[in-house]
């Protein structure tokens, strides 16, 4: 687990500075950091073993992060990113794929959270019986 604890706090460190150099956040963007936030809330969550909320919750935001994670990055223009890396001659298809890349562990530990770590979820309902 140590090195789901390390990738966490490295993913953050790498993530929230981009956030914040956006500037001017479109509608989408600011979407994407409210899915991004709720991620990292589960990414914590599945790395110290901590329940929170609901495991049902976990296994519906698992999709709905998946989904939205293609969608803005191969469908949403990046028309800022787009500029600079189009003159470098890269497509954003090959952008979004290097951009995804660092989240695909995130995507995995949310699919264990929510749907393997059945212990973590078995014992609140066990202490709640009691």
């Amino acid at each position: 687990m140590i090195g789901w604890k390390i990738y966490c706090v490295i993913l953050l460190i790498i993530s929230l500075p981009a956030y914040m150099g956006y500037g001017t956040m479109r509608m989408w963007d600011i979407i994407d950091l409210i899915v991004f936030i709720i991620s990292a809330v589960g990414l914590f969550g599945f790395c110290w073993s901590k329940r929170i909320l609901e495991q049902q919750l976990w296994k519906s935001f698992f999709i709905i992060c998946i989904v939205w994670n293609i969608y803005y990055q191969y469908f949403v223009p990046m028309h800022q990113v787009m500029d600079q890396f189009s003159e470098k001659g890269m497509s954003q298809p090959l952008l979004a794929t290097i951009v995804i890349i660092p989240y695909i562990p995130m995507f995995i530990a949310l699919y264990l959270y929510g749907f393997k770590r059945i212990e973590l979820w078995k014992k609140k309902i066990e202490n709640n019986n009691s």
